[in-house]
């Protein structure tokens, strides 16, 4: 299991040491664990009401590479949020706010206004 998510999470280019973290993580979950996180997701209900039924503001953050839910995926997410903010961090996978932390924070301080 975790070596076939593993290289989706991250860029192609991201430093073996992130991966290996990410490897780490996994690696320390227990099977349990795994198999009710995996039942949850392919259980979770379809939101595609509740995102057009949102009436406030949105920032929708992908990385650049992110082989989980990629871009397209979430120009549709934000395509649906009436008000929404598409922003693409590149460089960065699945895991876009780990991978390039900096980046994401100013993202989100700059939605907000801080």
């Amino acid at each position: 299991m975790v070596e076939s998510i593993a290289p989706l999470l991250a860029d192609p280019a991201a430093p073996p040491a992130f991966l290996s973290h990410w490897r780490g993580v996994m690696g320390r979950q227990s099977p349990a664990g795994i198999a009710a996180a995996l039942r949850a997701m392919a259980g979770r209900p379809d939101s595609t009401d509740t995102l057009r039924a949102w009436r406030g503001r949105a920032l929708v953050v992908v990385g650049e590479h992110d082989a989980i839910t990629p871009v397209e995926t979430h120009e549709r997410m934000a395509g649906l949020l009436g008000a929404a903010e598409l922003r693409v961090i590149s460089g960065a996978g699945h895991l876009a706010p780990t991978e390039r932390p900096e980046v994401f924070v100013s993202m989100v301080r700059g939605f907000l206004g801080v």
